[in-house]
Formats: structure tokens, C-alpha cells, sequence
């Protein structure tokens, strides 16, 4: 039952993203859905782009589990744009670990740009904005092959990632 509950809560959040945006309605219905433990992952192969919805209540393991999953699908794909929506999780301080394992991934990968939007809270944005940070520092040594900005909004992000002007 308690699997159902979360399952029908993705569904219900994935509606109200969809519907509570004007932004999103140049894109067709995703060509795949897929369940992982807690995020749902939307893949459009036009605009070579995936959406995660991200929800809470996971360990940082399992959490880190699915980012894991969720890079392989995006490295796999050779995506080029990826919108990462963990505004319903209680974001923890796992930036040395985003830092470590999963940058080095994404430069390897076809990703052109990442937005992420975390909840309009202080410490989500403090967090990010570290995040950001850390990764201008570490980019003297490696050459950055994506962008990444954070956002508040559905919005914001889908205008930055700019994927109308892919489809064109």
C-alpha cells in the first residue's frame, strides 16, 4: 500500500508540473517513463532531454543510488539536457559527493546543461549556490563541457534550458 501511495503521489506531482507550466506545452508526451526507487525519470528523445522528479523520504544512499541510475540513463542516451526537479526532497549538504563522483560523469557525457530546481527555502538555495561555486573552483582544472544553474521555479528552469530553440 505504501508503494502505491508514493507511486500515485509522483503521478500527481508529475501532473501538476506539467499543468502548472506554460512552458512545457512545445513538448511532446514523453518517448519513455520510467519508476526508479524515488524519482520518476521522463525521457524526450526530441529534444534529447529527461526531466527527474525527484521524491522524498529516501536515505542519502538511496538518494545517491538513484543519481547513479539516472546519470547511466543520460550518459547512455548521449542527453544533452537535463532538468532535475528535487523540490519536494529535504536537500542535505551532499555536495562534496555531487562534486566527486558525479561531475566527473557529466564531463564525460553529451550533457549540454543541467537546471535543477530545490525549494524556495534558504538552505536548499545557500546549498546550491555552494554547489555552483565549488564547481567554478574545481572547472580550473577540468574543462566543463555542460552548464548548471539552479532555480525556485519550473519555469525559470524550462526558459533556460532554452529546449524550444532545439526543436526549431
Amino acid at each position: 500500500m505504501d508503494l502505491f501511495k508514493n507511486k500515485y503521489k509522483r503521478v500527481c506531482v508529475i501532473l501538476l508540473i506539467m499543468f502548472s507550466t506554460e512552458t512545457v506545452t512545445y513538448l511532446d508526451q514523453p518517448n519513455q517513463e520510467l519508476e526508479l526507487d524515488f524519482c520518476s525519470v521522463l525521457i524526450y528523445e526530441r529534444p534529447s532531454f529527461v526531466h527527474v522528479i525527484w521524491s522524498d523520504g529516501q536515505s542519502i544512499e538511496n538518494y545517491r543510488t538513484n543519481i547513479l541510475q539516472v546519470l547511466k540513463i543520460i550518459t547512455n542516451l548521449k542527453i544533452k539536457y537535463l532538468l532535475s526537479d528535487a523540490n519536494q526532497i529535504q536537500l542535505q549538504d551532499n555536495n562534496k559527493w555531487l562534486l566527486n563522483v558525479c561531475v566527473p560523469l557529466l564531463i564525460k557525457s553529451k550533457l549540454h546543461k543541467l537546471a535543477r530546481i530545490v525549494p524556495y527555502h534558504q538552505n536548499a538555495i545557500t546549498l546550491n549556490q555552494q554547489l555552483l561555486e565549488a564547481k567554478k573552483y574545481h572547472s580550473g582544472s577540468k574543462i566543463l563541457t555542460f552548464d548548471f544553474e539552479t532555480f525556485t521555479d519550473v519555469d525559470s528552469a524550462f526558459h533556460w534550458l532554452d529546449l524550444q530553440n532545439t526543436l526549431s
